[in-house]
């Protein structure tokens, strides 16, 4: 880079190590219709072919995986619940909801 100032160097070097973090970590996903009425799925919107870029569209980002299915509460035990009162039966470390 003979006759750029070093100020000028840094400044670029700098500026492409910001751009570079700055990406997004994964590509974006895109949907998009084939000439046959096929939907089909690309990464980027480089991938979808130029004639049916108009009508791509980007996806969400991608979701985390689904939690576990919560586990089945256990028969409560008979017990003295007082006339008009309710057992509300709840899992310790889950939302209830009454």
């Amino acid at each position: 880079m003979k006759g750029l100032s070093p100020v000028l160097v840094v400044g670029l070097a700098l500026g492409g190590l910001l751009a570079g973090a700055l990406t997004p970590a994964s590509a974006q996903i895109y949907r998009w219709t084939d000439e046959r009425g096929e939907v089909r799925f690309s990464q980027g919107i480089q991938s979808v072919p130029p004639q049916f870029r108009g009508g791509a569209v980007m996806m969400g980002p991608p979701s985390a995986p689904a939690p576990p299915a919560p586990a089945a509460p256990e028969p409560a035990a008979p017990s003295s619940t007082p006339a008009g009162g309710a057992r509300i039966p709840f899992s310790t470390g889950q939302p209830s909801m009454v």
